[in-house]
Formats: C-alpha cells, structure tokens, sequence
C-alpha cells in the first residue's frame, strides 16, 4: 500500500509549507485531498485487511479486498477530473497484475509486493523528472502556492541556486522513495504476511515525515522560503510570531509605538 501523487501537478508527497491568506483556498483544497488520498488508499486497505482476517478469511483474498479502496479511489479521480493520468493507469495496472499472479500462483506475498513496484516507478519518475523544464518537487510547491507562481518563475529565471535546489530536492525525494520501496520489498517476502499491511503504514509514515522534514530544513537554512515569502512572512517567522501570546504581542506593538521618532541631525 502507497499514497501515490495522481499527476505531477498533486502534492500529495511534497513538501507542504504554511500558506498565505491568498493560498488559504487552495491550502484547504489540498489538505482535504490529501486526507482522502491517505484514507482510500493507505487506511482502508490496512483496516480491512485486519477486519477480513478477524473474520477469518484467508490472507490471498483479504489482501485482493482490501485493494478495492484504491482503485475505486483512482477511478473516481478520473472521472472527476475528466482526466486518464499515468500514475492514476499505474495503480490499476499494478493492482491488476499483481492480483493476477496472486490468484494464478497462490502466493499472497505477489500482493504484497505491488506497494513496492508501484512506490519504485513512482521514484523513478520523480528522478526523471530533474532533466525536464521543471522538477518534481518544485511543480508541487508551485501548485501548492499559486499565489507565488509569478515570484517563483521570476527566481526560477534569474537564481541559478535556486534552480540546484529544487533539482536537489527533487533527487531527495527520488532516492528516498526508492530506498522505501526497498524495504518494502525486503519487507514483501522475508516477514510474516498478516505483519506486513501495518508495517508498510509505519514506513510510508517514516518515510514521509524524514522527507519533509528534511524538505522543510533546506527551503529554511538555504534561505529560499525568505525569496519566496519575504523576510516578515517566511511560515518558520509566521509560526514564531503565532506563537506569542496576545499579551505579549500587544507588549511588544505599545512598546514600538512608544519609541520616539528622532530626526536625523547633521553637522553644519
């Protein structure tokens, strides 16, 4: 099981900074989509798998059931959108097969095995992606804030290390998802199968927060959120700032207004 992007445009695995008041639209859109990602395709599966087998049914045709979540989920992206993506046909082209050679072999551990197949060609993708026009990453931040897609464009043109970061973002994400379809891998055939669905949520767990974690350190230290945002309104100022009590905040603005203004003097 994997949360996959649908398209190179959805950010369900990018970094996810705090917006502005103009993003706040597309900041809920994306978190309510992300939160319906996360539950058809990783929650569901792993809870149905577990309620399947509580109920006694075998470990080939609970893992099959609980593979229906996704694909009804990528389905109904589809139609909704109006719009057939690659990762969307993945997902139900992996989930097909693997399926196929489950039911043909008896083995569940080729069901298992269909997280990290598709987690593999989802990295390889987002490597790929580093010699097109624009990388990954910096596709999904510029979808998560349209507000700074002119400001973003203009540095994109003008900033030749803000151009290596993204790309060296992009690479983190790549490699990091790669190493997690290892392990899944590794995970798929060498542990028990009834362990493996709620392993596979510890990872993408682990996986995602190291990812943005490290994401969000490197827009921080290499000063990009302040080119972006501005030197007052960088989310790590914002959170700081919010982070005052009222208090000290009215303290702080009476003792600014207080400050006498002095003019400058010369010499004659």
């Amino acid at each position: 099981m994997t949360v996959a992007p649908r398209d190179a445009h959805e950010a369900e695995h990018a970094p996810t900074p705090s917006r502005q008041d103009g993003d706040s639209g597309t900041s809920n859109a994306s978190k309510g989509e992300f939160a319906i990602t996360l539950l058809c395709d990783l929650v569901a599966p792993m809870v149905l798998f577990y309620v399947f087998r509580a109920a006694g049914m075998g470990q080939l045709p609970a893992l099959l059931l609980s593979a229906t979540p996704p694909l009804i989920h990528t389905l109904y992206s589809m139609v909704k959108h109006r719009k057939v993506d690659t990762i969307g046909v993945f997902v139900i082209l992996i989930v097909g097969l693997s399926a196929a050679v489950s039911v043909i072999s008896g083995d569940p551990r080729a069901v298992l095995v269909r997280g990290a197949v598709l987690t593999g060609l989802i990295s390889l993708w987002i490597l790929s992606t580093i010699w097109l026009a624009r990388p990954f990453v910096y596709r999904a931040m510029e979808a998560l804030l349209p507000a700074k897609r002119a400001k973003m464009d203009e540095l994109w043109h003008n900033d030749p290390s803000f151009r290596r970061l993204w790309n060296r973002l992009t690479l983190l994400w790549g490699v990091g998802l790669l190493i997690d379809a290892l392990i899944r891998l590794v995970m798929a055939y060498t542990l028990p199968v009834d362990s493996v669905p709620a392993l596979e949520g510890i990872l993408y767990a682990v996986t995602w927060c190291l990812l943005q974690l490290v994401t969000q350190l490197a827009l921080s230290k290499t000063g990009t959120f302040t080119k972006i945002f501005g030197e007052r309104d960088t989310p790590f100022a914002r959170f700081r700032k919010g982070g005052k009590g009222k208090a000290t905040r009215a303290a702080e603005e009476q003792a600014a207004a207080d400050v006498p203004e002095t003019a400058p003097t010369g010499r004659p």
